[in-house]
Parts: structure tokens; C-alpha cells; sequence
């Protein structure tokens, strides 16, 4: 049994953009009881190593995965566009958006699920219990609305609910030929081959399966936000893709995980969208800047805007000299406001003084570490399989530095 108050959420919504007398721009963030989810970790912590042991989760998932992120699957994904844009292969991306994913997971399909995976007796019986007879409230300045039995989905705000949700989605992957990418509910198929037919007929079969699987389990993709990135040189070598009987629309740039993808494989789009960014956040500092002392101004701009230049840099870092100089002048015009200097001081004199370093160092360092984890094998298989061969495996005679990998053609 999993106790009845411990079922009870206390739901607060926060306003996420648009107007605000719409309840659909509101993000329901939902409390429950913290003694509860004690209880929650100890199962969950038992299950996810049962998984793991088992190896039950799919590697084409991210989402919740210790050693994985967005940015290391970003890694992958950007690599397989690129490979096939620069070897003249036709590559083409659909990104799917699955509605409310969480609050769909249908209970019982989710139990089927679970004991599907080999979780069975008391263990399936209070995993029952945990997901029946669960109640919300709205609360809005102190106030709270009745209680409201919830009829689907994993518990928001809970321990377990992610862990349910990834058991729930992974079979998704089954029977597809597509290289397919799970990051929880953001899903994305990517399929490069030179023959028109033969891409169209492969990807065509795993958009149908998809859709089968989610009527299936009750899971609704919404089409206006499932996206089509064609990745050509020739816009004869496309045909066209349907889903859920709606034929995919082609375009330039989508917004995938926090980065924004173009179908050139350029960065132009989302490095505009960071200086816009980054820009607002450094008028809002630079208003501060006769209030606040030095210390404090670095730490706002340590942990409010430097974040937005560091996120998935080891992706776009191949971006041109233009747009990183762009990036680099708004750097600058940060650390003048935290040392309260004038604009034609040296920069060489600005980062000695900052303690930072330029934001092109900066990339460097960190893929410096992405490439040791990759090397170490302490990132996911998926990213050390990218690394070329070494030289020694290539050659058994005996080299002078048999630690060298092979050159990539």
C-alpha cells in the first residue's frame, strides 16, 4: 500500500509566457509529500538497478540517464547531419512532439508495461496502489480548490514518475530502422541514405509505426509542432513523409533540446538567438552596476548569463569567426560592467583582471573534457563509438606512438 495523504498534490501554477487569463500558458508545478517520496527513492533506486542490470532501458534513450544529457545526444545528433550533409548524402530529421506527455500515460498500459519487464507480485501490486486513488488541489495564494481525482499520467513532482515514464515510452523504439533519440519525451528519427525511394519507403514504414504504437498506448503527438529537417543539397533527392496522414511540412531550423538546428548544419540562428538573449540580461546588469559591489555582479553574471554561452557549446563551436566575435563583444561588455571600466580598455587587460577567460578558451577546455570522457569511457557507448580507431589497432607492428588515433577521412 502506498498511504492515501501521501497521494494528495498540492498544484501551483506559474505563468510561462502569452496571455495570462489562458489556463494552457500556466506550468502546473505540482508538491507532494516529502515523507512520501522517501519511500518513492527506496523503490526507485531498487527498480533502476534492476534495469540496468537487465539493460531494459533502451540505449536511444537520455532522458533521466546518469552520465547522459541533451548536450552529449546534441553531440550525436549534429554529427550524423554533418557526416551526411559533407559526404553528399541526403539526410532527413523528424522531430516529434508528443502533448502532455506525462499527464497521458494510460495506468493501466503503464502496469502491462511493468510487468511486461519482469516486475511481478507485492512489488506490481503496490505499484498499483501507488498509481490509483491519486487526488490534486490547485493552491493560488494560500487558497485551494476541491480535490480532483486524477485518472492518468505519472505523478509530477515525484520520484518515480520519470522512471515510469521511461519504462512507458521504450518500446517505442522496437522494429525501427531509423537512427531514433529519446530525450524522455522528445523524440527525434534520422535516416541519411543517397537513394530517394529507398529513404522515403524506410522512414514512411517508422512514421506508421510510430503511429500505431501510439494509438496503441494513448499517447497523441501533436503534428503542428512535429517538425521535418531536411538536410540536401538537392531539393530533387526529397520525397515526401507522412505522419498520422499529414504530410510532413520541410524546415530551414528547429529548436531542438535548447539548440537551434539548420538545415545548412550553421549556427547562424541560434547564435542570434543568444546575443538576443544574453543582451537583455546585460542591460538588466549593467543597470545595477553603481549599486552592487564587484562581487555580487559576478556572481549574477556567473550564474544568469554565462550559463547561455557555455549550453551545448562543444556543439556549435564550429560556428564562424563572425558570430563568435559576436559572442565575444557581449563577453567583454559583461566584464567592463563588473570592473566598472570604460570601453578601449585592453582586452587582454579585462580577462587578466576578471579572472575569465575568452569564451573561444572557454569551448576549447570543454571539449578537452568531453573528448577525455569519450577516451575513458566514462560517457555514454553512443559517444565513444564516434572516436576513430587507434593507430595501434590499425598496424601490429610496433609504432612510436601507438596511442594515436587515426585521422578521420
Amino acid at each position: 500500500k502506498f498511504p492515501s495523504q501521501w497521494k494528495i498534490a498540492h498544484v501551483t501554477p506559474i505563468h510561462k509566457k502569452g496571455q495570462k487569463d489562458l489556463c494552457s500558458n500556466y506550468r502546473p508545478i505540482s508538491l507532494l509529500s516529502c515523507v512520501g517520496k522517501v519511500l518513492e527513492r527506496c523503490v526507485q533506486r531498487h527498480v533502476y538497478s534492476f534495469l540496468q542490470v537487465n539493460r531494459i532501458i533502451t540505449p536511444s534513450q537520455s532522458g533521466f540517464i546518469p552520465g547522459d544529457s541533451t548536450v552529449k545526444q546534441l553531440v550525436c545528433i549534429y554529427n550524423d547531419l554533418c557526416s551526411s550533409f559533407d559526404s553528399g548524402t541526403t539526410a532527413q530529421a523528424v522531430f516529434f512532439d508528443i502533448s502532455k506527455a506525462f499527464d497521458r500515460v494510460w495506468h493501466k498500459g503503464l502496469l502491462v508495461k511493468l510487468k511486461a519487464i519482469g516486475i511481478r507480485g507485492l512489488l506490481l501490486e503496490w505499484f498499483c496502489d501507488y498509481l490509483t486513488n491519486r487526488m490534486q488541489t490547485v493552491v493560488i495564494k494560500g487558497e485551494k480548490s476541491r480535490l480532483k481525482r486524477v485518472v492518468s499520467g505519472v505523478p509530477q513532482g515525484s520520484v518515480l514518475g520519470p522512471l515510469l515514464f521511461l519504462i512507458y515510452i521504450n518500446d517505442i523504439v522496437n522494429d525501427i530502422q531509423s537512427v531514433i533519440k529519446l530525450f524522455a519525451d522528445d523524440t527525434s528519427m534520422s535516416l541519411a541514405l543517397k537513394t530517394p525511394n529507398v529513404r522515403a519507403d524506410i522512414m514512411n514504414s517508422d512514421l506508421q509505426k510510430i503511429n500505431h504504437w501510439a494509438k496503441k498506448w494513448k499517447v497523441k503527438f501533436n503534428e503542428e509542432k512535429t517538425k521535418l529537417l531536411n538536410c540536401i543539397r538537392d531539393q530533387n533527392l526529397v520525397l515526401p513523409l507522412k505522419f498520422e496522414d499529414i504530410t510532413l511540412q520541410d524546415t530551414a531550423q528547429h529548436k531542438h533540446l535548447g539548440i537551434t538546428l539548420q538545415n545548412n548544419c550553421k549556427w547562424d540562428e541560434h547564435i542570434r538567438s543568444i546575443a538576443s538573449k544574453v543582451n537583455l540580461l546585460i542591460s538588466c546588469l549593467r543597470s545595477y552596476k553603481y549599486r552592487l559591489t564587484r562581487k555580487t555582479l559576478e556572481t549574477m553574471y556567473k550564474s544568469f548569463i554565462l550559463p547561455h554561452f557555455d549550453y551545448a557549446d562543444v556543439v556549435w563551436d564550429n560556428c564562424t569567426d563572425k558570430l563568435s566575435n559576436m559572442l565575444e563583444n557581449l563577453h567583454l561588455e559583461g566584464i567592463r560592467i563588473i570592473l566598472g571600466a570604460v570601453r578601449g580598455t585592453s582586452h587582454q587587460k579585462l580577462y587578466e583582471e576578471s579572472g575569465f577567460c575568452t569564451l573561444k578558451e572557454r569551448r576549447r577546455r570543454h571539449k578537452l573534457i568531453l573528448f577525455h570522457k569519450m577516451v575513458n569511457g566514462v560517457c555514454p557507448d553512443y559517444l565513444s563509438d564516434l572516436l576513430p580507431p587507434l593507430v595501434s589497432t590499425r598496424n601490429p607492428y610496433h609504432r612510436r606512438r601507438p596511442l594515436e588515433r587515426v585521422n578521420p577521412p
